[in-house]
């Protein structure tokens, strides 16, 4: 800790809710691969994280798509407040506490942002919002990444910021974030000076204070009312049902974002036939292979959210009248590309596609993939 110079706390480990110990076959390893420290490893399929080793950056709780990590009131939320009160429009540059330089900087900005942590734990939704929804050039300065101890960390940081941009652009905005690496065209050719922020100390009033901490209040209570309860607790369900299912609540962020960003779309209804890249995106669009699928419902089963569902003979989800003796569907809205249907197939019958239309995301509809 002393070594990073982070704010925040050491992240809460949930193992429970780790893709792999829900089916051996997962082989999903990306908080350890994310995290450049080896504060986090795998033990018997089950991810243990320890605290002297962790330096608080906050890439495990953005990489992971279950929440299987996560933290009370990051400093994520106080670098909201602070920009909130900024004027909306005004260009920003965003550098973590590693980044030399001060107050000097060749982003073309009215202001400096000094985040608490790591660049790399800010999501895509994160950056959305913190942009004004697209209304605020933001820059995040990405040039200390190659050189610094953290590095392993500056590939989330990419997708984060080509995630926010796709769904900007998706919904009839102008991309307006940027890095030092990428955008490097765009930068002066001499250093200039500018006011450089504290993101932790944002600017409120008195008023604005207490509106701040009934909003954190409020959405802490909603986050746990959200989560899994103690098996211990958890009412008797049918067998084919004991995996627990749950909606993280990082997808939940970012389906609100989306969905504010279609309803106030500068186009006003974005086409229904517009396509949304999900190469940065935690969204899949599935396919079964024709004939294929055996009917044995494990993809549905396994899968963390509910977004695969399987109707089968017997379970009371088809009509009486329905002459279907099964049928699996899809809901690409509640899907965070975890690929364990995949893995859980026997008939490897299932694959993935690039892209799929923004509509299908924003109106929650559900497609049929196979029956028989």
């Amino acid at each position: 800790m002393a070594e990073s110079g982070f704010g925040g706390h050491t992240p809460r480990c949930a193992p429970d809710l780790c893709l792999s110990q829900r089916h051996r076959a997962a082989d999903c390893t990306r908080c350890v691969d994310i995290c450049p420290t080896g504060a986090i490893q795998l033990a018997e399929n089950s991810p243990v994280l320890d605290p002297d080793l962790c330096v608080l950056c906050g890439a495990c709780v953005n990489t992971c798509p279950t929440d299987v990590f996560s933290q009370i009131s990051p400093p994520e939320q106080t670098l909201a407040l602070t920009i909130q009160h900024l004027p909306p429009t005004a260009p920003l540059e965003l550098v973590c506490p590693l980044r030399p330089g001060g107050a000097q900087t060749q982003a073309p900005v009215a202001a400096i942002v000094h985040h608490a942590r790591c660049l790399a734990a800010l999501s895509a939704s994160d950056l959305i919002e913190l942009s004004s929804r697209g209304a605020r050039p933001l820059w995040l300065d990405d040039s200390p990444c190659a050189a610094c101890s953290l590095a392993a960390c500056h590939p989330l940081l990419l997708r984060a910021t080509a995630g926010a941009n796709e769904l900007l652009a998706a919904s009839g905005r102008s991309p307006s974030l940027a890095l030092s690496t990428t955008h490097a065209d765009q930068l002066l050719d001499a250093p200039i000076e500018r006011p450089l922020l504290d993101g932790m100390k944002p600017r409120l009033s008195r008023r604005g204070f207490f509106g701040a901490l009934r909003q954190m209040g409020q959405e802490r209570v909603e986050r746990a009312r959200k989560e899994e309860a103690p098996p211990m607790l958890r009412p008797a369900v049918a067998v084919d049902e004991r995996l627990p299912r749950h909606l993280p609540h990082s997808h939940t962020e970012l389906l609100a974002c989306l969905a504010g960003l279609a309803a106030g779309a500068v186009d006003a209804a974005p086409p229904a036939d517009r396509m949304l890249s999900l190469a940065a995106l935690p969204f899949a669009a599935l396919t079964v292979a024709p004939g294929a699928c055996s009917a044995c419902g494990l993809c549905a089963r396994f899968c963390p959210t509910g977004a695969l569902r399987f109707d089968g003979p017997g379970m009371g989800l088809l009509g009486e009248d329905d002459d279907t003796a099964y049928a699996l569907s899809f809901q690409a809205r509640l899907c965070i590309d975890c690929a364990i249907c995949r893995a859980a197939c026997p008939e490897d019958a299932i694959d993935f596609e690039d892209s799929l239309p923004l509509d299908t995301v924003l109106s929650g509809q559900t497609d049929c993939l196979a029956a028989g």
